[in-house]
């Protein structure tokens, strides 16, 4: 799945350069606000699209034992030659009180207990936009197709040290800048916090927001570094 993601995402952005809105924005960080401006001035054109990151819960394709914690919005629009994206915090509470919130009232939920028709009604409706497309996009395939490319640089922001048996999920990275394998490009956009309950400092946005901030920059140099020809040439061989 992740691959049939790529390529899709890999021939739009051969077309159109992706950029930010917000170039003064040191963080570089598109709010739901720019994006409903965005889409109030839109034409027929742009394109939203819903992307969730899945995991399996027992290794199974069914969305009742599937996790979504990894929720974007990707906002392209061809004309101005501009694609942006948005990430949707899992915790985000779609319930009715906030006192007797649960588990369930938490938007990741949704996926699991309904599948992506309710997932994409409640995003409309909290954003505000129209969203008809979605993208599923298996977090594990992501080991294949960073593996396919020969890896991808990335400047790890924090030592990364977690592990969870009941995944198989063994994350190991050293700050800095490296060439990360499949394996290890899947354990940094999963990390949250370290073993001993560490996480993100709070200038880079702790636990989640860290998460979906590295998230992004690691897409944006996924497109990046596959664009370059030599991996054209492997992905689509």
């Amino acid at each position: 799945l992740f691959i049939a993601v790529f390529i899709f995402v890999l021939v739009l952005a051969v077309n159109i350069y992706i950029n930010n809105i917000k170039k003064n924005n040191p963080d570089n960080e598109i709010t739901l606000a720019d994006l409903q401006e965005l889409s109030k001035s839109a034409n027929d054109d742009r394109v939203n699209i819903l992307l969730l990151g899945v995991d399996s819960l027992d290794g199974s394709q069914n969305h009742a034992n599937m996790r979504t914690d990894t929720m974007m919005l990707l906002s392209v629009d061809p004309k101005t030659k501009t694609a942006f994206i948005l990430s949707i915090p899992r915790d985000t509470f779609i319930g009715s009180n906030i006192k007797n919130g649960g588990s369930k009232d938490k938007i990741n939920s949704l996926y699991r207990l309904y599948g992506v028709e309710k997932m994409l009604e409640k995003v409309n409706r909290l954003t505000g936009l129209k969203i008809e497309k979605y993208v599923i996009v298996d977090t594990k395939g992501i080991q294949k197709i960073v593996d396919e490319i020969g890896g991808v640089d990335y400047d790890v922001p924090i030592d990364m040290n977690y592990h969870d048996e009941s995944q198989k999920l063994s994350i190991e990275l050293k700050k800095g800048m490296q060439k990360l394998n499949g394996v290890q490009a899947e354990g940094l956009v999963r990390f949250r916090h370290n073993d001993d309950g560490t996480t993100y400092p709070v200038s880079y946005g702790i636990e989640d927001r860290g998460r979906n901030k590295t998230q992004q920059g690691f897409i944006k140099e996924l497109v990046k570094q596959t664009l370059q020809f030599q991996n054209i040439t492997k992905i689509f061989d």
